[in-house]
């Protein structure tokens, strides 16, 4: 409270468009681990030994398709993306390296889903056929690898998730039906089929 008091004691009105908005989408990936992490996570049994309230109907999981969340606000020229679990910097990087001159941006991590890491590009984990070994102590025994393609569902979601990221600058902060922004990134023409929901699907089909 004091911090805050002190803030306000000398705060300047921030000139500028005082806009607030908010734009959530839908976006489905294939997943590697997805449907055994999901299914044993809503049983309780899973990683995380606690159960997660989260459908395991469509369009939230459909065979080996995952379905979850990103959301991009704007708070007048501030960026805050949020994101379904624990992200490489890359991806928050790759926003901001993308959406220039803001004055501030923002990640709000595990937002609206708990997807475990979620890894991006995909290039900067070293060794990608490495896994997660331990001993019987529990220590891990291989100095190289780590957890993150134990705890995660997809090697695929951080790109699209990037990609839907960008998105929701261009909604928000580009010109009026502009893709400049996702379309700068190359990857992202992978995911097209995230273009068919517009924004605020997710909050208009079956709660997961």
């Amino acid at each position: 409270m004091d911090r805050a008091q002190q803030a306000l004691s000398s705060a300047t009105l921030v000139a500028g468009d005082p806009v607030v908005a908010s734009h959530s989408f839908l976006i489905q990936d294939p997943t590697e681990n997805g449907v055994v992490y999901m299914g044993l996570d809503a049983a309780g049994v899973g990683p995380t030994g606690v159960p997660i309230n989260r459908s395991l109907t469509p369009p939230w999981l459909t065979g080996n398709v995952l379905g979850t969340i990103t959301q991009t606000i704007r708070i007048g020229d501030v960026l805050l993306s949020a994101v379904p679990g624990e992200i490489y910097p890359q991806i928050a990087l790759k926003v901001r390296d993308t959406v220039k001159g803001l004055r501030g941006y923002m990640t709000a991590g595990l937002a609206n889903d708990q997807l475990g890491y979620i890894i991006a590009p995909l290039e900067a984990y070293p060794d990608p056929v490495r896994r997660t070994f331990f001993n019987d102590r529990g220590d891990q025994i291989d100095p190289i690898g780590n957890d993150n393609y134990a705890f995660n569902v997809s090697l695929t979601l951080g790109e699209r998730v990037t990609c839907s990221l960008l998105r929701g600058a261009d909604e928000l902060f580009g010109k009026s039906g502009s893709t400049a922004y996702r379309d700068s990134y190359d990857r992202c023409a992978a995911f097209a089929n995230d273009l068919v929901f517009d924004h605020g699907a997710d909050v208009s089909l079956p709660s997961p």
